[in-house]
């Protein structure tokens, strides 16, 4: 007697055991960071149409900058602009600048310290209404006047 089941099993088990040759094409291409060797805290904000590129650099013992750069069509980045440098940065590997962007405005972020205590920093916000060309002023975000951690700053 002929049994459904059995000739159900019998065509998954064949149909998913079929071996289909797949042709994987290697279309990766190298592309060098904007940002010297010496730079830290690379973070990469994509839009769907264009690709940004932040980090930081260490000037000297108290003195950081934050820069950007944009990939090109060609695959090149554009020549890396500074947007900040400031003293007594906040910078560790869980909590450091960030850039984003939004049509002709770019939004960026930094924490600076406020108070010799560990914690103590206050997060300045960055702005550029010319894809990056000029930078407002930095500005504080938070207006509650404590020395005490402001951090994890999320950019959408």
């Amino acid at each position: 007697m002929f049994n459904v089941k059995y000739l159900l099993l019998f065509c998954v088990l064949f149909f998913s055991c079929k071996k289909e040759k797949k042709i994987v094409k290697n279309n990766h291409t190298e592309i060098i960071s904007p940002a010297p060797i010496q730079s830290k805290q690379p973070f990469l904000y994509a839009n769907g149409d264009e690709l940004l590129m932040s980090w930081t650099q260490k000037i000297n013992d108290s003195v950081h900058s934050i820069n950007f750069s944009t990939l090109n069509k060609n695959n090149t980045w554009s020549t890396p602009i500074e947007i900040a440098r400031g003293e007594y940065w906040f910078i560790n590997w869980a909590d450091f600048p960030a850039i984003a962007m939004n049509k002709e405005n770019i939004l960026t972020h930094f924490l600076q310290k406020s108070d010799p205590a560990t914690f103590a920093y206050d997060v300045h916000l960055k702005l550029s209404n010319d894809r990056g060309q000029h930078w407002n002023n930095d500005f504080v975000l938070h207006k509650d006047s404590t020395k005490t951690e402001h951090g994890f700053v999320t950019l959408l």
